[in-house]
């Protein structure tokens, strides 16, 4: 049975995964500032988790995704590019849960 920490991950990468998809629809703007928040931290966390393994992992696809997601110092595109990047985001998320990370100790 995986740890408690890892099965949070995964549901915070679904949820993540789907609010990024569900954000290319119209929305009030407070839709997209929640966007940001969950997608921000989601990435974080994911990058923490892969600290151990950097380049063997998504962990640089979820640095570029919480820099572009990012709240504090907000990117401001277009809508249409803004789409683009959420359905991106979505797509990077799913592979994330599709493949599983590699163990710690693999070369």
């Amino acid at each position: 049975m995986p740890p408690r920490g890892s099965i949070a991950c995964i549901l915070l990468r679904c949820l993540a995964a789907a609010i990024a998809f569900f954000a290319v629809g119209n929305h009030p703007y407070n839709y997209y500032v929640l966007t940001r928040w969950v997608l921000f931290l989601t990435c974080c966390w994911g990058a923490w988790n892969c600290r151990n393994r950097i380049w063997r992992s998504f962990a640089p696809a979820y640095i570029v995704i919480g820099l572009i997601f990012n709240p504090i110092l907000p990117f401001h595109f277009h809508r249409s590019t803004w789409q683009m990047l959420d359905i991106a985001a979505g797509t990077v998320l799913v592979l994330s849960l599709v493949f599983p990370p590699a163990p710690k100790d693999s070369p």
